[in-house]
């Protein structure tokens, strides 16, 4: 499957089971069925993009189907195909997204930045927490998906690094994490210290 059609399944995953029906003509007429424009244009497009030689794909389809957040995806999408997945744009003078636009992170490479900063992290985990409100506010939506600037991710990142230093207790002989206040500290001791009483009751038997 080719990445452009990736992020097509990405955008509108009802798509996910209808990439492979343009192999068959009864099977497009049925794929087709039931879905609004923009989920037909953009399953049009897909088959495009996974059988250029064979499936045809009206720009037509773009300008009377779609608008706004939808036609800038088709149109970066259409630019990814041709420069990533078929190579015929060798070397790039040219791009669709503003460079600031290289400031802001999907889920993905979100999910990518904090695990490269050694937080647990991938991308499931980190849909989870936005779906439970956890994460910072995004900065907007494009094409239902949600993208954030670089600065609320370091942020973040810089956030869960302190949490996790926080929160971490060494089980050995006198030494526990730092707390905020002596209640906190004396109690985790306390913890600690049955912990370390129950591994080395392990440890002899």
């Amino acid at each position: 499957m080719k990445s452009s059609t990736r992020e097509i399944i990405e955008a509108l995953p009802i798509l996910e089971g209808k990439i492979n029906a343009h192999e068959n003509l009864f099977l497009t007429e049925q794929a087709l069925d039931g879905l609004n424009e923009v989920e037909a244009t953009f399953l049009k497009l897909a088959w495009f993009f996974e059988d250029p030689k064979n499936v045809s794909f009206s720009i037509e389809l773009l300008y009377q189907n779609l608008e706004n957040e939808w036609l800038e995806l088709a149109l970066e999408l259409i630019f990814h195909f041709f420069k990533k997945d078929t190579y015929l744009i060798k070397k790039s003078h040219v791009s669709i997204v503003k460079e600031d636009d290289e400031g802001y992170f999907n889920q993905k490479q979100f999910s990518d930045y904090l695990a490269e900063n050694g937080l647990d992290y991938d991308r499931h985990k980190l849909c989870m927490y936005y779906k439970r409100g956890v994460l910072p506010p995004y900065a907007f939506k494009l094409a239902g998906k949600p993208y954030w600037n670089k600065e609320s991710v370091e942020s973040y990142c810089e956030n869960e690094k302190d949490k996790s230093k926080k929160e971490s207790i060494i089980y050995d002989e006198g030494q526990i994490g730092q707390f905020a206040t002596e209640e906190e500290q004396q109690s985790l001791k306390d913890f600690a210290s049955q912990m370390y009483k129950i591994s080395k009751s392990h440890q002899k038997k």
